[in-house]
């Protein structure tokens, strides 16, 4: 039985607090037995070092990437995704939502990943981006009108081996002509995919900056609202009444509206968001609003760096716990993958992070990894090449 114990360090319980334990993996599991000093046992001396579960991205696109024109090929967009797929592991993030691609190509890289053909962290994949015809990232997107179209669209994904399925409701800020505030799908085209998904048990996200578009989207029956900008008090008793979360993406909109390479309109047009964002969000956290932390990762926001993320929610005004919570146990309940993630206890997959300095003290300290453990396997530091 191959055994790891990794002693001497704090240890995040599922409470968010630090207490003095040893961590014992087995067979790539976190197990609560096991005695340091068998001959197959190896220990690992983590003396004032802090562990925390593996990180989680709940919204990040593999396909996309800050180096990649609109116009790159395929062959492109997957070497790139396999690059982006290991920047996140290597920053402590070994599971993620990507959360969009075109022509499903997602849904190939979390199977190769998963086969143990590419290092990266498990990825939960929805396959095509779903916009109505013209709508918010068209030229990458699955476009369908009605709901018959969007009944298929989701069947497709769905065929494709999609985890959840991904509806655009609202413009956004990728392109300078769009609005954040225009409705995109209505309420009825949503319906009609989000029922297609409830047959396969699956979630579904959806892209929605305005009160309108947030109320459409969980009228229809979403599991979380991507962005969720312009949170009005009926659009936060909606979210508490249906038990949605919102996945709020900060880094993203800040990196967009400070980027002197883009067009004024549509830096402009992050601003707005950015401004926007923090006090409606700390509104809706305080009614009781589950929320989740995404990047939103792909041709703004680089790849492997939730803890820039992390850090925006804490100058918004959550506390280090709650992040750091957010970002592990929140996340993996609002994932759906809670029973082998998210929190350091028998029974679940060996993903942790080992920490230089105490992120409870410094939300930063996220940044300062020692190592990374995915399924029991140390994946930094990078083992050697043979």
């Amino acid at each position: 039985m191959e055994r790891t114990i990794i002693s001497g360090a704090n240890v995040l319980t599922r409470e968010g607090a630090w207490e003095q334990a040893q961590v014992v993996i087995e067979n790539g599991m976190i197990s609560s037995t096991g005695a340091a000093g068998a001959p197959e046992t190896t220990t690992i001396d983590a003396s004032g070092k802090w562990i925390i579960p593996g990180l989680i991205d709940a919204h990040v696109h593999l396909l996309l990437s800050t180096d990649s024109p609109r116009d790159d090929s395929d062959q492109q967009r997957l070497l790139k995704a396999t690059r982006n797929a290991r920047k996140h592991l290597l920053a402590g993030v070994t599971a993620v939502r990507d959360c969009g691609a075109m022509r499903k190509l997602n849904i190939e890289v979390a199977q190769a990943i998963e086969a143990g053909v590419l290092l990266g962290p498990t990825v939960i994949a929805c396959g095509d981006f779903i916009a109505m015809t013209g709508g918010h990232v068209h030229y990458w997107a699955r476009e369908a009108d009605g709901p018959d179209e969007l009944r298929k669209a989701a069947r497709e994904q769905v065929k494709a081996g999609a985890k959840f399925i991904k509806l655009m409701a609202s413009g956004g800020a990728a392109d300078p002509s769009e609005s954040p505030d225009a409705p995109q799908l209505d309420e009825e085209e949503m319906r009609a995919a989000v029922a297609e998904a409830k047959k396969r048990g699956l979630p579904v996200a959806v892209h929605a900056h305005s009160e309108q578009s947030i109320l459409a989207s969980l009228r229809a029956g979403a599991s979380t609202i991507e962005h969720a900008t312009y949170l009005s008090p009926e659009a936060v008793d909606a979210l508490v009444q249906a038990g949605a979360a919102i996945i709020p993406t900060f880094a993203v909109y800040k990196t967009i509206a400070a980027d002197p390479r883009l067009p004024a309109e549509q830096r402009e047009i992050a601003r707005r968001v950015y401004k926007a964002k923090a006090p409606l969000f700390l509104a809706a956290v305080q009614r009781g609003v589950k929320y989740g932390v995404g990047t939103d990762s792909g041709s703004y926001y680089p790849h492997g760096t939730l803890a820039t993320e992390m850090e925006c929610m804490v100058e918004a005004g959550l506390t280090c716990r709650e992040v750091l919570m957010a970002a592990t146990a929140g996340n993996a309940r609002i994932l759906g993958i809670e029973k082998t993630a998210g929190t350091l206890e028998p029974g679940k997959s060996a993903d942790m992070v080992v920490l230089r300095e105490d992120p409870l003290s410094n939300i930063s300290a996220v940044r300062q990894v020692e190592m990374v453990i995915k399924g029991g396997s140390i994946v930094r530091p990078e083992p050697a090449m043979l």
